[in-house]
């Protein structure tokens, strides 16, 4: 697992540490938050499961410093983007996502 306390408090300019964001939206997040979630009936871990998610896959695709990563770490969303590839659809939907969310202008439920 990736999740310390330095991951979930970071002192303030820890919050600009980008190795500690990657743990807090890591995929062993998401399958631990999915696995206690399914096992304890915790609907609100399964919403934020989703939403770490969505946020990791982007991460995934928009963080790319070589066009061959993708092959060797076997990570189809670290490949380079094409006109017709699966990541240029998901950065679409991705816009569309952030856009609807934006409209709503709920405060609630809004990033800090």
């Amino acid at each position: 697992h990736k999740l310390t306390e330095r991951v979930l408090y970071p002192r303030t300019l820890e919050k600009m540490n980008v190795k500690l964001t990657n743990s807090l939206f890591h995929e062993s997040t998401i399958a631990a938050l999915r696995h206690y979630g399914s096992e304890e009936d915790k609907k609100d871990w399964m919403v934020t499961a989703n939403f770490l998610e969505v946020i990791w896959t982007w991460w995934m695709i928009i963080n790319i410093r070589s066009p061959q990563i993708g092959f060797h770490k076997r990570n189809p969303w670290k490949r380079a983007i094409t006109s017709n590839s699966s990541q240029l659809e998901y950065l679409r939907d991705f816009t569309s996502w952030l856009n609807e969310w934006e409209a709503a202008g709920d405060k609630a439920s809004s990033l800090t």
